[in-house]
């Protein structure tokens, strides 16, 4: 996992001539200074990671647009419930919610208190136009999920704020709406995991967030390698003389508490100012190349 993080100088945040293309939801270029560590290396952190801490109050954010990404998120909550054993019950009181098939075995008795327990909350937050979300909701009343919340915002308000960006990605400035998800989420969200909707996990969710722990004072967003062995190819196509793979933003650790102490809204609306000056428009993809000078 990549660790990006600001460095402060004299309380201020000076660039050291480097750019982030943010392909996508985000393509910019930092003028203030960020440098980069790589949490890979750290072995014994990487194997404190598998001693996993069950009772994180986790913070999720995706967007969600129409009945197609309704069926995607379907996926993605039941995967994530899944491998934090949620569904697993042995008889009607053990299980934690209406999604999982309940059977029952002998005599067995079981708190349902007690095992939600064994986990702690997970809050959704789904940025989604009205139709969306009057329809999931629907569907999550018949769920009757224990220790899960969602809370919805609709991203049409936030959207006057990038008409400005031109961008090739599928789903246009949309994409960009992470950028602003530090002025979106209420305050108390201090950390977030960030996750697209076209992924299956298979892990407990509180891995990826225990990796906050190891976040310096000074980092603030944890990204991933791209492995898409066609990404190279496809990004020569839209940026002349491309060279590496990049990462992806598909998931993505922000920490909201750290962007909000610093001006985030200048630094990247300045950057990717840049590269629309450069580029003409951002280009597609769901990923994150560095270039440092």
């Amino acid at each position: 996992m990549k660790i990006l993080r600001l460095k402060k100088e004299s309380s201020n945040f000076k660039s050291k001539g480097f750019f982030i293309v943010f392909t996508g939801s985000i393509l910019t270029v930092l003028t203030y200074l960020l440098s980069v560590t790589l949490l890979s290396k750290d072995i014994k952190n990487t194997q404190n990671l598998q001693k996993v801490q069950k009772n994180n109050k986790i913070h999720i954010v995706s967007l969600i647009d129409g009945d197609n990404d309704l069926m995607y998120v379907d996926s993605v909550i039941k995967s994530l419930l899944y491998y934090q054993k949620r569904f697993h019950c042995r008889n009607n009181r053990c299980c934690l919610a209406d999604l999982c098939k309940r059977r029952v075995v002998g005599n067995l008795q079981c708190s349902p208190k007690k095992a939600s327990e064994a986990n702690g909350p997970i809050t959704f937050h789904f940025l989604a136009d009205k139709r969306t979300r009057l329809k999931f909701q629907r569907r999550e009343r018949s769920w009757n999920l224990i220790n899960v919340k969602f809370q919805f915002y609709e991203y049409q308000h936030y959207l006057n704020k990038l008409h400005w960006i031109t961008s090739k990605h599928s789903t246009d400035i949309r994409s960009c709406l992470k950028l602003l998800l530090p002025e979106i989420l209420p305050r108390y969200v201090r950390q977030v995991i960030v996750l697209d909707i076209f992924l299956l996990l298979n892990a407990d969710i509180n891995e990826l967030w225990n990796h906050f722990k190891y976040f310096k004072s000074t980092q603030i967003l944890g990204l991933t390698v791209e492995q898409n062995p066609n990404f190279e190819i496809v990004m020569r196509g839209l940026i002349k003389n491309w060279r590496g793979h990049g990462y992806n933003t598909g998931v993505m650790l922000m920490d909201l508490a750290k962007l909000r102490s610093v001006p985030w809204n200048h630094i990247w609306m300045s950057a990717a100012k840049y590269v629309m000056k450069t580029l003409g428009y951002l280009t597609g993809g769901e990923q994150v190349s560095c270039y440092f000078g």
